[in-house]
């Protein structure tokens, strides 16, 4: 059995592992915190909207300020940093007997900021080690998948034992871990200086800094795309945020809500660790458009299923979910052809602020005031619904523009066309590319080769 490819970039491994093992210590079990401060469904909604509202006019500034001034690297560990220390400060409302008001008060401040101070530069670091490799993300990004589900399992089952003190102290412990391991495997920032700029521009132009402006041209350059995103964020932020909510209403338990968790990420990894070939043989709209065909099922079977155990059974498609879109998105903006290279941090910044931050705020908001009002039957019912809107509306786009039927394989021939072809060379002529085709051997000549 080969395990080079264990191997292979081990430290973008490590770091995703780590990384998203902090994110898990309190993760999705932090809505059992809030629900246990006395926090209402529709203010869950209302401060998680808040401060992703927050992160969607602060997250591009991030991106920019990366791609500008060249440092992300230093911008990814001072954000790691200050949103480990404002998280730690939720522990107040539990440690200091608040009313109920200057509970909920002192959780949406802390939330919002730690919203703002978050850049998601991790995801185009590691695709600046991975290079031309960059189809290879999805062997990396599993391993995050792996550590978040083993991390809400454990969580879940330690929140049974030792009560939220304990979630708190593993959020501090694997929040410094994954600070020293962001120091360790990123690269070294190398800004560029002034006379290094001037050097360059002497030899050969070089692309201006990025403004906003240019992400929004980049925004209208593929609408289609972005919507389809942004439709699936709206639905996944409906299952992160209400789903527990609707499990300790059927009355779940922690280790029941911790293991669910664990389960739905168990499933992103198969799909994760062959995303590059998938890329390859369907393509990015196939991909999107299966992610779609699989959270419609999946919302459906929550609106039926009799009791919480039966959720087991339903989670296992947040792979194909999750997995297939956000593996298909990362490597269309990371595609040359979609952004410019002085771009590469701003095209992912902006995917990110829709998929992380513009979608769950729509769905968080609308999703606590309809379950609050009318119960998760209606949520997840009209979710199905809002998805297959969005998944037809892209099937139409990538249908009439032929994208549908343009795979990773195509395009990588037309990129190697020339090298498939190197029978034929081209020499200038004036205005004009005259072909100059290699001729066949004379019989004559062949037999005196021989």
């Amino acid at each position: 059995m080969d395990i080079s490819w264990l191997k292979e970039h081990a430290g973008l491994k490590a770091y995703y592992f780590i990384a998203f093992m902090a994110a898990a210590s309190g993760g999705r079990l932090m809505t059992l915190y809030y629900q246990a401060q006395g926090i209402t469904p529709l203010q869950i909604g209302a401060m998680e909207s808040a401060s992703r509202m927050c992160g969607i006019f602060c997250a591009p500034l991030w991106a920019l300020l990366a791609d500008r001034t060249q440092r992300p690297k230093a911008l990814q560990l001072s954000s790691s940093i200050l949103r480990l220390l404002l998280t730690l400060t939720l522990y107040v409302p539990l440690a200091l007997p608040l009313p109920l008001g200057g509970r909920f008060g002192a959780v949406l401040v802390c939330s919002v900021l730690g919203s703002a101070v978050k850049c998601s530069l991790g995801d185009p670091l590691v695709l600046k080690v991975l290079g031309k490799e960059r189809g290879k993300f999805g062997q990396q990004r599993l391993w995050g998948a792996m550590s978040f589900g083993l991390m809400h399992f454990v969580v879940g089952v330690v929140l049974e034992w030792y009560g939220f003190t304990a979630m708190f102290v593993a959020i501090a412990a694997t929040g410094m871990l994954d600070v020293a391991t962001q120091w360790m495997v990123f690269p070294d920032d190398e800004p560029v200086t002034d006379t290094q700029r001037n050097e360059t521009q002497d030899k050969k132009p070089t692309q201006p800094p990025p403004t906003l402006l240019d992400m929004l041209k980049l925004l209208a350059s593929h609408p289609a795309f972005f919507i389809a995103c942004l439709c699936v964020s709206i639905g996944l932020s409906l299952v992160d945020s209400l789903l527990l909510v609707m499990l300790r209403g059927m009355g779940a338990s922690n280790a029941l809500c911790g293991t669910a968790v664990a389960l739905t990420v168990l499933f992103e990894m198969p799909v994760m660790f062959y995303a590059n070939t998938l890329i390859k043989e369907w393509g990015v709209a196939k991909m999107i458009l299966f992610g779609h065909g699989a959270y419609v099922i999946r919302v459906i079977l929550y609106t039926l299923i009799p009791s919480p155990e039966w959720v087991l059974l339903v989670e296992p498609l947040h792979g194909l979910t999750f997995a297939m879109v956000w593996c298909a998105a990362v490597h269309y903006c990371g595609d040359k052809k979609v952004c410019p290279p002085n771009m590469a941090s701003s095209s992912q910044g902006l995917l990110s602020t829709l998929f992380t931050r513009i979608g769950p705020v729509m769905g968080k908001l609308g999703g606590g005031w309809v379950m609050q009002n009318y119960g998760p039957i209606v949520v997840y019912r009209g979710a199905a619904c809002l998805l297959m809107l969005s998944a037809m509306a892209y099937f139409t786009h990538v249908y009439r523009s032929g994208q549908l039927q343009v795979t990773a394989t195509e395009e990588e021939g037309k990129e190697t066309e020339t090298a498939f072809k190197s029978e034929t060379k081209t020499s200038r002529r004036g205005s004009l590319e005259m072909p100059v085709v290699r001729r066949r051997p004379s019989l004559n000549q062949a037999a005196k080769s021989n």
